[in-house]
Formats: structure tokens, C-alpha cells, sequence
């Protein structure tokens, strides 16, 4: 029995995450790994509809889907660590009616790859699923290497293309299927750590915004892990005596515009929190747009223009400026000046 960064959030030392590839999900579990979800459903789906082809750059074992290999047999293909390789194939698979699943860490997939995702998948319009697991910067064991603070910028910028960023397991259940069903080209944006499953209850609509907390003169935006932090957010400021609204982004592209509009318009400030680079990010993408609009004063807090480093996810959070404390701290000083 060893313990490691990777047991990030264990109370009791067990297996290595590194070591352990057994799937550990339930429903009725109110905290719990995306990434397991991801595995839990998408079996279900895969062994039902022989549409579906899985493509794996050696990464069956993170994403927990090598027991898949038996059941799908032709339908399961192994390229190994070559991730250009791996979305031409998925392009070739994809012309011949299929609908492949693309599974690789994010980082390697839309970073090494992009010049495949580019010219094979969207300018051909194919219809290619792309999967991006330990997105953000909080796969901080494995180093910056492994981080992904440019995905969405990256992703974003191709014509022809959908991005979701599900922000827990219960939110993976309802949007999988729609990612699945799409029609055209598609990003799915998974992070590393378990998670508070705090959509559920909530009401949601595919491709629009999904409020957590009702609207208020301050609202907080964010999507995926992050989501998580701007919950602790809220409530923290919540017992300083400042009320904020809470809304999830689980769709970055196509944005919802018009929901985004609407809470502008009754907004004092607007908080856009997330794992990303300053530059390209769901920031970006809001205050262009609102700045034509509706200009409102927006606080963008991201990950800045820096990369992560290697330690637990909390430490790296704290060094990029997006642990709960740091992000109450920017809100407060922001808050100061108006």
C-alpha cells in the first residue's frame, strides 16, 4: 500500500490511483469522480449502439475503458501514444458512417493534435467525438506538462465545432448523451479531482445557461471543476454579507448569448471564474461579446498567463490564483473599488 499525490482528497491511505484502474461510481454518491461517471455511462452506451467506435492513445487505463476491448472487440481500437495518428483514423472511421470516440488526455489531444482536429475533422465537417480527460490545471501530480490552461482557446477557435465542460458526475450523465447525438464535430472537457455533484436538482437545457444560485447585482460564471470553487465562493461571501448569483456554462461553444445578455443587463459586476489561460478563455469569449452589447464591469480570474506546477491540485490552485481563499480575495479587493 502506497500513498501519493494522487490520493488527493482520501481520508485513509489505499491503492494508488496510479495502480488502481478498478471503476469506483455509484448514483447515489453525492461526491464523485467525473471520470468514472464517464466510464459508467459511456459502456452502457457503446455496448447498446454499434454506431460507436472507441479510439484510445493508450489511455484505457485513465479513463478506466479497457475491460471495453472484449465487448466491442473491431469497435475498440488501440493506436497507442500517437495522438496525430489517432484522429486520422478517427477521420478514415468517421467516412464510413461510424461515429468514433476520440479518448486521450486533453492536453495531448487538442495540443499535439491540432493541426489533425483542424483540417481532418472540422474543415471536412466530420463528425468526430473528441474526449479531453484531466482537463484544467488540477492534474498537478503529473506536473504542467500534463495541465491544460489552452484547450478551449484552442478548440474554440475551429469552425464546425461544439465544446462541453459538464461540471459533475450528474451533469456528465445528462450532456454525454447530447454530446453523443451531435451531429457535428465535438469536444468533451473532463477534470481530475471528484466533485460536489452541485447541478443536481437543478433544472437543465442543453446549451444554455443553468443557474445554481439565483441572480443577484453580483453574479459569478463558471463551468466545469471550477464550478466547485465558485460554489465555496458564494457561500463564503454569502456569510460577509454579500449576495451573489451563481451560473454553470456547461456549453462553451455554442454560447448561450442570449442567456449571457440577460445577466448582464441585471448585473452590476460580472465574475468570470476558470481553469484557463487569460488568453482564449470563456473571459475572453464574454467580454468580447459583452463589451459590444451590454458593457458591464467584468473580473476575469483565470489561471493568468503562467504555467501550473507539480504538487496536489489545492497547492497548484493556490499558486494560480484560483484556490477558494484567492478567489474570495480578488472579489473583495475588486469589489473595493466600486
Amino acid at each position: 500500500m502506497i500513498k501519493t499525490t494522487y490520493d488527493y482528497g482520501q481520508a485513509i491511505i489505499k491503492e494508488s490511483n496510479q495502480i488502481n484502474f478498478s471503476l469506483e461510481f455509484s448514483e447515489k454518491q453525492n461526491f464523485s469522480s467525473i471520470r468514472d461517471a464517464y466510464a459508467f455511462y459511456l459502456k452502457k452506451i457503446l455496448i447498446k449502439n454499434s454506431k460507436y467506435v472507441l479510439l484510445d492513445a493508450d489511455l484505457g487505463t485513465v479513463a478506466k475503458t479497457n475491460d471495453l476491448k472484449i465487448k466491442l472487440k473491431k469497435r475498440y481500437i488501440q493506436v497507442g501514444i500517437a495522438e496525430q495518428n489517432l484522429i486520422g483514423i478517427a477521420a478514415g472511421v468517421a467516412q464510413f458512417k461510424k461515429i468514433p470516440i476520440v479518448q486521450s488526455l486533453a492536453v495531448f489531444l487538442t495540443g499535439r493534435a491540432f493541426d489533425q482536429i483542424r483540417e481532418s475533422v472540422c474543415y471536412s465537417e466530420l463528425n468526430v467525438k473528441l474526449v479531453g480527460m484531466h482537463s484544467g490545471m488540477t492534474l498537478s501530480p503529473d506536473g504542467a506538462t500534463h495541465q491544460t490552461g489552452e484547450d478551449i482557446s484552442l478548440i474554440s477557435s475551429l469552425p464546425n465545432i461544439e465544446i462541453y465542460s459538464p461540471a459533475d458526475s450528474h451533469q456528465l450523465k445528462l450532456i454525454l448523451p447530447k454530446f453523443l447525438n451531435s451531429k457535428k464535430p465535438s469536444y468533451l472537457r473532463l477534470f481530475f479531482p471528484k466533485a460536489l455533484n452541485i447541478t443536481k436538482g437543478r433544472k437543465f437545457y442543453h446549451k444554455k445557461i443553468q443557474i445554481i444560485k439565483n441572480l443577484k447585482k453580483i453574479n459569478i460564471i463558471s463551468y466545469g471543476y471550477m464550478l466547485q470553487k465558485s460554489y465555496e465562493t458564494v457561500n463564503i461571501l454569502k456569510k460577509k454579507g454579500i449576495d451573489c448569483g451563481l451560473i454553470n456554462l456547461h456549453c462553451l461553444k455554442p454560447l448561450d448569448y442570449k442567456g449571457i445578455l440577460k445577466i448582464s443587463k441585471k448585473s452590476k459586476i460580472l465574475v468570470v471564474i476558470e481553469d484557463h489561460n487569460q488568453f482564449g478563455g470563456l473571459g475572453s469569449m464574454i467580454s468580447s461579446y459583452i463589451s459590444e452589447k451590454n458593457p458591464t464591469k467584468i473580473l476575469s480570474i483565470n489561471s493568468g498567463d503562467k504555467f501550473g506546477k507539480t504538487g496536489l491540485p489545492e497547492e497548484n490552485l493556490n499558486y494560480l490564483g484560483l484556490s477558494t481563499n484567492k478567489i474570495v480575495s480578488k472579489i473583495l479587493k475588486y469589489l473595493k473599488k466600486y
